[in-house]
């Protein structure tokens, strides 16, 4: 018995490490480069997978949104949608930009995930029960729970957490468990049906997919109604797997198109796909792929060209909806964490492709970058964050490496207009230039800061003193600059008049008159520029777009 008690916590201790590994290889950056690269990585290819985000702001009008009386706003959730506080009770609401109060202010705060919403006050009236009292429970702790055109959803006591789905469901996090909502606020899961609050969830074409990663397991739930005694509630699963067996770890994941993928990796000592040495012992292990596609009820077996240990797609469900959003990849395409095997199949490090709903490898990262690292405009791909060495590079749409500069620890920054402008570690410190689209240095680098280049300009700051650089690199002294460079991130600069301040864009437009003592909010949501500005104890409000 003792033996067998040994051999069932080695499994134990053998699933867990390798479950480790699974989970967070993907978000990891690759340090080695993997398998050469074949014809089938081409530019064309890389034009279907990734997204090019070529949208660059340019804001030229603005206009004063109209708040409620006796409000002054909070946070901006978007033109229609702005978190205010109330002037004299310090509660909170939400009100649009044309002074109408959507939710009124009766809460100590808001909290916003997606376009769901919730409300939290304490209701002192309510007497707590010994026992509530003595084990810290908080009834009297009130969460309401509203969408964003301001429709009361659901009412819930205690402590709860929420988490968007996507624009139509939400996750509702209790102690122990999880409920699923949707926008009119009917529940997915019954009291028959309780999910551990360890599952994250996607919305994938109608079906819900959760997912625990601690474990592996998940579920796929239809995402339809059904009358139960006069209650609205979803009906039940479609298909589900919960882990069981303590030699094998699983991966699952939505492909699009209906389709979803399980990948099981199993301990073998004979045939093997790769090995892994932990704590001095090898590991080796076999995985097999399965395809299938729960409404028509099919499925297919499939070789893997490598082995795969995670997934990240617009489907992946331990992402938040906003982090899904700014992927950019295309419906279909998934990133996905690959070993980088040596000759004998030991996982030496792992490095990052991109495959298709088949699972068709159709193009692999950059040497040293993760997925979400890489951004992509004009057909090149920009580090937007340290490559490996914390080189500053440049890739193709197919990321193959256009130029690369590694004489110094390089942190890239933007690339607009074909500029792309970075920093890097020099003996007088972290110094800023701009390099073009051929790698060659446009700017020196002997900046404390350079913003991002919008309407073909970027703003520079050397010891407290403002310029304007144009493309070409030219520099103008902005004399009339306010100090304070997070504006620049967004095209647009405060400018002084005397002792008041206002706003222009790169071009010098005026865009807010200098008629303000400060400005207290500046942020881009929805595509538009929302700045909050104060004169006294007044406070205003500028949509710019």
């Amino acid at each position: 018995m003792l033996r067998n008690l040994r051999g069932q916590k080695e499994k134990m201790k053998r699933k867990f490490l390798l479950a480790i590994i699974l989970i967070f290889t993907l978000f990891l950056v690759a340090c080695n480069g993997g398998t050469e690269r074949v014809e089938r990585y081409t530019v064309a290819v890389g034009r279907k997978a990734f997204l090019s985000d070529n949208d660059i702001k340019s804001f030229t009008d603005a206009e004063i949104l109209s708040l409620p009386q006796n409000v002054a706003y909070s946070k901006v959730l978007d033109k229609d949608h702005i978190i205010v506080q109330d002037k004299e009770s310090l509660l909170f609401g939400v009100a649009n930009g044309r002074g109408d109060m959507l939710i009124e202010c009766a809460f100590d705060e808001i909290t916003v995930s997606g376009k769901f919403l919730a409300g939290r006050y304490v209701d002192y009236e309510k007497e707590l029960t010994d026992d509530e009292i003595l084990y810290g429970t908080d009834s009297n702790v009130i969460n309401e729970i509203y969408y964003l055109d301001g429709v009361k959803l659901l009412s819930v006591t205690g402590s709860i957490s929420f988490q968007a789905i996507n624009d139509d469901y939400c996750a509702l996090y209790y102690d122990s468990y999880v409920q699923v909502f949707d926008k009119n606020g009917v529940y997915y899961f019954n009291d028959r049906n309780k999910v551990s609050g360890r599952f994250r969830f996607s919305v994938c074409d109608g079906l819900l997919f959760g997912h625990d990663s601690s474990r592996g397991d998940w579920f796929i739930w239809e995402l339809t109604t059904q009358d139960n005694d006069g209650v609205k509630e979803g009906q039940s699963f479609i298909l589900s797997f919960y882990t069981q067996d303590v030699d094998s770890v699983y991966i699952s994941a939505y492909l699009g198109d209906g389709k979803f993928v399980m990948i099981e990796s199993r301990y073998s000592d004979s045939d093997y796909d790769y090995y892994e040495v932990l704590d001095g012992k090898n590991y080796y292990f076999k995985q097999t792929c399965v395809i299938f596609d729960p409404t028509k009820g099919t499925q297919k077996t499939v070789e893997l060209e490598m082995p795969i240990f995670g997934f990240i797609n617009e489907y992946s469900p331990d992402l938040s909806v906003e982090q899904r959003q700014n992927l950019n990849l295309n419906e279909g395409y998934s990133a996905v964490s690959v070993p980088t095997l040596g000759e004998d199949k030991r996982r030496i490090s792992v490095g990052y492709y991109v495959v298709d709903s088949s699972l068709n490898f159709v193009i692999k990262y950059p040497k040293g970058t993760s997925p979400t690292a890489i951004r992509f405009k004009d057909g090149y791909g920009f580090a937007g964050e340290a490559t490996e060495n914390y080189a500053a590079a440049l890739y193709y749409m197919n990321c193959d490496l256009a130029w690369i500069k590694d004489d110094a620890s390089y942190f890239g920054q933007s690339f607009n207009y074909g500029r792309y402008v970075s920093a890097k570690v020099t003996d007088d410190g972290l110094r800023y230039g701009v390099l073009d689209s051929d790698g060659e240095t446009v700017v020196d680098f002997g900046y404390d800061f350079i913003s991002p280049y919008t309407q073909e300009y970027a703003f520079a700051v050397s010891d407290g003193v403002y310029y304007k650089l144009s493309v070409d690199g030219k520099s103008t002294l902005l004399d009339d600059c306010y100090d304070d460079r997070s504006l620049t991130y967004y095209g647009v600069y405060g400018y002084l008049k005397g002792e008041k301040i206002g706003l222009k864009n790169a071009l010098g437009d005026v865009l807010i008159n200098a008629t303000y003592d400060s400005i207290d909010y500046v942020g881009i949501h929805d595509g538009y520029l929302f700045v909050g500005v104060s004169s006294g104890e007044e406070k205003t409000l500028f949509v710019i777009g």
